[in-house]
């Protein structure tokens, strides 16, 4: 029996598209059809949320940490979903993927979800309480439409034939958050509570509106700032400047190579490959080479460098030049892939962080 008549006959069936890869007998036969699916319907489609997901009300000093957002958490995703279907190839009927753009989509906006969670916890707890109106008052509604997403509104919308405007009518001559903002400028909206501003914003767009659309009117609307949360880098640049500063008060100064020496520490504690992947890309928001901080400061010397990384000296002093070094650099250096880089630099920082706050609450 083909296949396609198992799936059939023995589950609730699954998407056409996934049907060649997973009847595909050859490594070869495999692989092909598998890149035809990544490149044809997961790639564009993850690229398509991501980048609409996490491009809401950025501003452009942070283009350039925005695109490595949009990189990284597009490979993650990428990679979560190959392993899913390689899950699927070995058993077809567990599980099936019923619609395969529809669980991309899916699995997409919750790791978006995921990262602007961890990176952007205030507009976050702003979208919980948000949501927490939307489907508790009375007047206000949130509900799931195909194509749009979560969309927020008043509840006579969800009414069939319920007048409302297009959003094309908002949007024609400007951006639609822009002109809600205008039009909130003749509302007093620092005096309603939640509730009653979220009621004014749709009053006032006349059509539903995305949740995180909505989220970013409002966030906008109470000065709430698009700030994400320090990355390891940013907190010990810092702590490097201070310690350069003739400016530094001598207290400080004794907290700065405490943290700076205790992050050394740490650092040479990872797997060698995360300390590999981590110190050899280090660099500051501008992409420029800080791992010279450490001789400079005195935490760590050349050599110290060199044998952390467990790289012969004469070797390091050619690397040297050449960081920070890109991941695909990286990843041939290791001997491993681009994705596989990414994953060691992210877990190394996860772990250094949350070291280093605990450290700084002690």
């Amino acid at each position: 029996m083909k296949l396609a008549n198992k799936m059939q006959s023995d589950a609730s069936g699954v998407d056409v598209l996934l049907l060649p890869f997973l009847e595909a007998t050859t490594p070869e036969d495999e692989a092909d059809r598998l890149t035809h699916l990544v490149n044809e319907y997961i790639s564009p489609l993850v690229r398509q949320v991501v980048t609409h997901r996490l491009q809401v009300n950025r501003n452009q000093a942070g283009a350039s940490k925005r695109n490595e957002d949009l990189e990284e958490v597009h490979h993650e995703i990428q990679l979560n979903l190959l392993k899913r279907l390689y899950d699927l190839k070995s058993s077809p009927v567990n599980k099936p993927v019923v619609n395969l753009k529809s669980y991309v989509a899916a699995a997409a906006r919750n790791a978006c979800d995921d990262y602007l969670r961890r990176q952007y916890p205030q507009r976050r707890h702003l979208r919980d309480h948000i949501r927490y109106c939307l489907l508790t008052h009375k007047e206000l509604a949130l509900w799931e439409e195909t194509g749009k997403g979560w969309l927020s509104g008043l509840r006579v919308w969800r009414n069939p034939g319920a007048p409302r405007r297009e959003h094309h009518e908002l949007s024609a001559n400007g951006n639609l958050q822009q002109l809600i903002l205008d039009r909130l400028d003749h509302v007093e909206a620092r005096s309603l509570n939640l509730p009653g501003l979220i009621a004014a914003i749709l009053q006032l767009a006349g059509t539903p509106i995305e949740i995180d659309q909505l989220t970013g009117i409002i966030a906008r609307s109470y000065g709430i700032e698009e700030h994400p949360t320090a990355s390891l880098e940013s907190a010990t640049e810092r702590h490097w400047l201070q310690l350069a500063s003739d400016q530094t008060k001598p207290d400080e100064l004794i907290e700065c190579r405490e943290h700076l020496e205790r992050l050394w520490n740490e650092i040479c504690q990872l797997p060698r490959r995360q300390r590999v992947a981590l110190l050899c890309n280090l660099k500051d928001q501008h992409g420029i080479n800080v791992i010279t901080l450490f001789p400079a400061t005195r935490i760590a010397s050349f050599e110290q460098i060199a044998e952390a990384l467990e790289i012969p000296p004469p070797e390091f002093e050619n690397l040297w030049a050449k960081l920070p070094l890109d991941d695909l650099s990286l990843a041939q250096y290791l001997g491993i892939n681009r994705q596989q880089v990414i994953n060691l630099r992210r877990n190394a920082r996860d772990r250094l962080m949350r070291r280093m706050k605990a450290f700084a609450r002690q």
